[in-house]
């Protein structure tokens, strides 16, 4: 599903959602140890960032399902790691808010690499 959440003076919906988005959205970092925790921060080394998050929690990978428990939360999902184990993906079905205002059904894969 293609989806324009830019407002630009154009309608010229793309199925790339990251190019579209903004640097503090985009700006998301997970951080796995070897002790089982995890950090999520999302906005905080992007300029201006008004809404952030930093979460810790733990994790634990078990065939191809990443748990994550924080806060009294356990967050599960699918996961499809590449060969070399540099990078992983998580594929969702989300409701996206385009640029006139209409809810627009997408699934959207999320791809994290390693760094």
């Amino acid at each position: 599903m293609a989806v324009d959440l830019t407002d630009d003076e154009e309608d010229n919906p793309i199925k790339d959602i990251f190019v579209q988005s903004t640097d503090c959205q985009n700006d998301a970092i997970y951080s796995f140890m070897a002790d089982r925790s995890f950090t999520f921060k999302q906005g905080l080394t992007a300029a201006d960032c008004e809404q952030k998050s930093d979460i810790l929690g733990t994790w634990q990978f078990t065939g191809s399902v990443l748990n994550f428990s924080s806060a009294c939360t356990i967050f599960s999902s699918q996961i499809n790691l590449n060969e070399d184990e540099t990078a992983f993906s998580i594929e969702s079905l989300l409701n996206i808010r385009d640029i006139n205002n209409q809810l627009v059904e997408a699934e959207v894969t999320y791809t994290y690499t390693k760094n």
